[in-house]
């Protein structure tokens, strides 16, 4: 999964860093989308939070599609930060020459701190998906750790 993230980011701030380096006028970044990427990663920590509680016997009311779905949503939430941070990180790299400028200084700190915030979200991805992780030497179907439970023939 890290090896796909890295690659995710690699490739996002490339591909912005080559659009953004001809000296275009810089696009205004959104402050919305650094709230976004906050309130993701709390649902995706809350979440996993969960099934993590559920893993240790603390809870009984996730049920095995909740707990799977809390799984892709917190990988998808570590490549979609992946993504916005290399993104808006090879965003930056650009308007860092120009500093002295302020619409463009402007620019690049909001485009960082956006930054951030998608490898705030990469974070959360990666700890809630562990939390979610099922040890695999857990053979007990009705153990502390069990997702599904008893199963009905």
């Amino acid at each position: 999964m890290l090896a796909v993230g890295a690659a995710a980011f690699a490739v996002a701030a490339f591909v912005a860093w080559n659009g953004f380096r001809t000296g275009a006028t810089p696009v205004r970044v959104p402050p919305t989308t650094l709230v976004v990427a906050v309130l993701v990663s709390a649902g995706v920590l809350y979440m996993g939070w969960t099934v993590r509680q559920l893993k240790k016997g603390k809870r009984r009311d996730v049920s095995p599609q909740r707990a799977l779905r809390t799984v892709q949503l917190a990988q998808a939430c570590a490549y979609a930060g992946a993504v916005l941070a290399g993104a808006y990180g090879g965003y930056v790299l650009p308007l860092l020459p120009d500093w002295g400028h302020e619409p463009r200084r402007d620019a690049a700190i909001a485009a960082g701190v956006v930054a951030l915030g998608g490898l705030v979200m990469t974070a959360a991805g990666i700890i809630a998906e562990h939390w979610c992780r099922v040890d695999p030497m857990d053979d007990d179907p009705d153990g502390p750790g069990s997702v599904a439970g008893p199963v009905a023939h």
